[in-house]
């Protein structure tokens, strides 16, 4: 991770490499030294380094400057899930409200009789970085190269920095029958990040 932020993911979580010249050895590598120490991954090894690279490539792809993600077993499957952040422009049209312009942005569609995909939005309120909007529910994501979409649980949470500029902290996860315990968790890892005060929005503009 860049020097200038920090993050803390649960141990059980992948911090992964991005840099292309590295990615896959040092994936492979990762998951090797996981299953050692959780022999129930020994079964999902494959399926866990190939999806950890796909994360990581999507990662590279968008610009993250950070990415982690999870595999954790569970009966006959993988629970999976990545947290990937990015920076962000503020959108064109903020103005003298950052915060209001942001969350303008966001979906506030809500769930309806028959709707499996709902989203909602809400101001977090995070340890010296002030209030963040976010963004959270079940959606259809897109996948890249036009490789159709996908339905994930997913939170993002937009942090203000200075210069004009946003950290976007994007967490998600296909499995949806956990979609309140993993709003959750994404809640809670998020809350701890922390950014170097030169780069943290001054508290007036927050």
């Amino acid at each position: 991770m860049a020097e200038h932020l920090s993050i803390t993911t649960p141990r059980s979580w992948f911090e992964l490499e991005l840099r292309p010249q590295r990615r896959d050895v040092a994936i492979k590598d990762l998951v090797n030294e996981r299953v050692r120490e959780i022999p129930a991954l020994r079964d999902h090894r494959a399926d866990v380094i190939r999806m950890l690279r796909r994360y990581a490539r999507w990662a590279w792809n968008v610009g993250a400057r950070y990415s982690a993600a999870f595999a954790t077993p569970a009966e006959d499957t993988v629970i999976t899930g990545s947290l990937m952040i990015t920076d962000l422009p503020y959108p064109p049209d903020a103005g003298d409200d950052p915060l209001g312009a942001v969350a303008e942005h966001l979906s506030r569609a809500s769930a309806g009789p028959g709707d499996e995909t709902w989203s909602s939005v809400e101001i977090a309120e995070i340890e010296g970085l002030g209030r963040c909007p976010r963004s959270f529910g079940v959606e259809d994501v897109d996948l890249p190269k036009g490789a159709g979409t996908v339905r994930v649980v997913t939170m993002q949470t937009f942090v203000p920095l200075r210069a004009g500029r946003l950290l976007l902290v994007a967490c998600s996860s296909p499995d949806l029958d956990l979609a309140a315990d993993l709003l959750e968790l994404f809640a809670a890892v998020t809350a701890t990040l922390r950014v170097r005060a030169d780069e943290a929005a001054p508290a007036a503009a927050r």
